[in-house]
């Protein structure tokens, strides 16, 4: 089973908000009517959203948007300006077919790359820091390193004498019995 490239999402790149909020009141299967009494606004406001004649304010975006199930950006179409958002959604929605070690194995996949980026950006700002304050931090963390095997060895000679002590203990227990 191969991961198809969404055909609607074409589609939908090039499509205005009006047209956009138009097919997802169609696909909803709801009128202008009962958009514009959902949203709370008059049915003439709601028709000029549709032909591009007006524009929502911020919460009747709000409202459009769960009343057709969508995000905020998706309601927008944030995503059209690259066709990859809506490819990549298309895949994940596709992995929900898969079976479980394969579902694993894509998610360390996806792991693994976002670990590199980050990594990548960890390096590049590195890079950044002038030479001698990225010196510094090397000999603070040196130090760091340093005085923590000084403090695990000091409390490992700590921990060898208790048990020095208990096992004397013990012996001069045993002998007194």
């Amino acid at each position: 089973m191969g991961i198809e490239s969404p055909k609607n999402h074409t589609e939908d790149a090039d499509m205005e908000f009006h047209e956009h909020i138009k097919k997802l009141r169609e696909s909803k299967e709801l009128t202008q009517i009962q958009v514009a009494e959902a949203v709370g606004v008059a049915k003439n406001t709601y028709i000029g959203y549709e032909k591009g004649s007006r524009e929502p304010r911020l919460n009747e975006l709000k409202k459009l948007a769960e009343l057709f199930g969508v995000s905020l950006g998706e309601l927008c179409l944030e995503s059209r300006d690259s066709g990859l958002s809506g490819m990549l959604k298309a895949s994940f929605e596709a992995t929900k077919d898969l079976r479980a070690r394969d579902k694993a194995a894509l998610l360390q996949v996806i792991n693994g790359y976002v670990a590199a980026r980050r990594i990548a950006q960890i390096q590049s700002s590195y890079n950044d820091v002038p030479e001698d304050i990225r010196e510094e931090l090397i000999r603070d963390e040196h130090l760091r390193n340093s005085e923590d095997r000084l403090l695990q060895e000091q409390e490992d000679r700590e921990l060898d004498e208790l048990i020095k002590l208990e096992t004397a203990i013990e012996e001069h227990e045993a002998q007194n019995e």
